[in-house]
């Protein structure tokens, strides 16, 4: 499916198109393997430590959280059990999946505007700061990405007449993404809407019976893959826990406004404003001229817009911007179009900028990426939480952690440095005494994440300064300070 079209695409383009595009991927690669190391995240460290790292029994049937996106958690055992817990090893499925929606994205371009703008939607996604981000971030949301660009592929064949067999790989891809992460309904919706529309336009609507058979499988494959969840938590705990639960009209239209405005921010993570602005009015311009810069009639903009916001009503729920990141290579994809139409309203310099096309597309990667790396806005940037210094934190803390110490973090520094501290074979038991029979008390103050030791004390026994020493100052982090508290009646117990 990706490699027909890519091999297609190496085929019948020329040469310098072809050696554009391979550079694009080392860029993207060179890129995401600068941060698969970085510190490990909040979301990530939870994910290791209460699904990857437990028995499979356990791994594939455990919905506590959400955060466990199961079919991301059967590949990172996988890769766990093949490399260790390095950070990188954690990452990998990620990682890959990171790289591939790269070359999805390039094929999707292709396949529904044209080469050149598949060349400047390539660009912009390998060197997007928020996808760099989710590929070198444990969780699935890159797998979702993919899924959603090879359901794509999937819809472009079927409509240009692909055996009916299609159908059944259509219908695996979005039970993947659905036992990914439930959110997958987003991405599978719009390709739905846009595939039926496209039947219904072009007068195929008997084509809307296999539509439906299609979904029929993908729903009983869902099941399928969720049935040890079903059977050990029940369903609620998919569909009912407190971060996808209807809220109530009001706090939906206030928060609303604040989960689509961040997410919009979070594309041009790490690019100056300028230049998401220039990117923006390339995809209005596409959207404008649709019918000259598609191959199709209906676009995959208009059936993602409306199934995303039939569905963020019907629900009421604000999500997560993350939850709107499968949307970021359409928009790529557009502003692609939309730079490869504006090149062709001056037909004086048009072969010109045609044949500049893979230059121009190379030298935005390079901007792009160079911006990103300058800005450290992908190490900075908080989504899903962050413990820069947990690694520093978990050395000095092995050195003088002794029985009967407490050691005292808030959210999300706790989930980090507890991995962090594991991988060093120290006890989480340190995390969760009970301060009451502590004999040391180890607070680690974040001020990255805004902590400050003021708010750690006011929920702690250590607002009782009577049975505690002066403090002393452990160690100084670059981003955190880990100060000890000394129980006065310690020598007495």
């Amino acid at each position: 499916m990706l490699f027909d079209e890519l091999r297609e695409a190496w085929r019948n383009e020329s040469r310098d198109h072809r050696v554009a595009l391979l550079c694009i991927v080392v860029i993207a690669l060179a890129l995401r393997l600068r941060y698969l190391g970085q510190p490990m995240r909040y979301d990530e460290s939870v994910t290791y430590l209460y699904f990857v790292k437990q028995p499979w029994s356990d791994a594939l049937s455990l919905y506590t959280y959400p955060n466990n996106h199961l079919f991301h958690t059967l590949l990172a055992k996988l890769s766990v059990a093949a490399f260790g817990n390095r950070p990188w090893a954690i990452r990998l499925p990620a990682f890959l999946g990171g790289m591939l929606v790269v070359a999805s994205t390039y094929a999707v371009a292709r396949a529904l505007y044209s080469p050149r703008a598949a060349l400047y939607a390539a660009a912009i996604v390998a060197s997007s700061g928020v996808l760099v981000l989710y590929s070198t971030n444990a969780r699935g949301y890159s797998l979702i990405v993919l899924a959603f660009l090879l359901l794509v592929l999937l819809a472009v064949r079927l409509q240009r007449g692909a055996r009916p067999d299609t159908w059944i790989t259509f219908a695996v891809v979005a039970a993947l993404g659905l036992w990914t992460i439930p959110v997958m309904l987003y991405p599978l919706g719009a390709v739905c809407v846009w595939i039926a529309l496209c039947f219904l336009v072009d007068g195929r609507s008997s084509e809307l019976r296999r539509l439906f058979i299609a979904l029929g499988v993908a729903a009983g494959l869902t099941l399928l893959a969720y049935s040890p969840v079903i059977s050990r938590e029940g369903i609620p705990a998919i569909v009912g826990n407190k971060f996808v639960v209807a809220s109530n009209w009001f706090d939906f239209f206030e928060q609303i406004p604040t989960s689509v405005g961040q997410a919009l921010r979070s594309w041009s993570l790490g690019v100056p404003p300028i230049a998401s602005f220039g990117l923006l009015c390339l995809a209005v311009f596409a959207l404008r001229h649709h019918s000259r810069a598609s191959q199709f009639r209906v676009g995959v903009p208009l059936a993602a817009f409306v199934w995303t916001a039939w569905l963020l009503v019907v629900n009421h729920r604000a999500p997560f911007p993350r939850v709107f990141l499968w949307l970021l290579p359409v928009a790529a994809a557009l502003a692609g179009a939309g730079a490869a139409l504006l090149q062709e309203r001056r037909p004086r310099i048009q072969r010109v900028m045609v044949e500049r096309t893979p230059a121009l597309g190379v030298g935005l990667a390079i901007a792009a990426a160079l911006s990103v790396v300058a800005s450290r806005s992908v190490l900075l940037a908080r989504d899903t939480g962050t413990y820069l210094d947990a690694e520093q934190a978990s050395v000095a803390l092995s050195r003088i952690l002794r029985p009967g110490d407490r050691v005292l973090t808030a959210l999300p520094t706790s989930a980090p440095l507890e991995y962090y501290l594991d991988r060093r074979g120290v006890s989480s038991a340190y995390l969760s005494l009970d301060e009451k029979s502590a004999t040391r008390i180890i607070v680690v103050v974040d001020s990255h994440e805004g902590q400050r030791l003021g708010d750690l004390l006011a929920r702690s026994e250590l607002r009782d300064t009577a049975r505690f020493q002066p403090t002393a100052v452990v160690a100084t982090l670059p981003a955190s300070t880990i100060i000890m508290f000394q129980r006065r009646d310690a020598a007495a117990k």
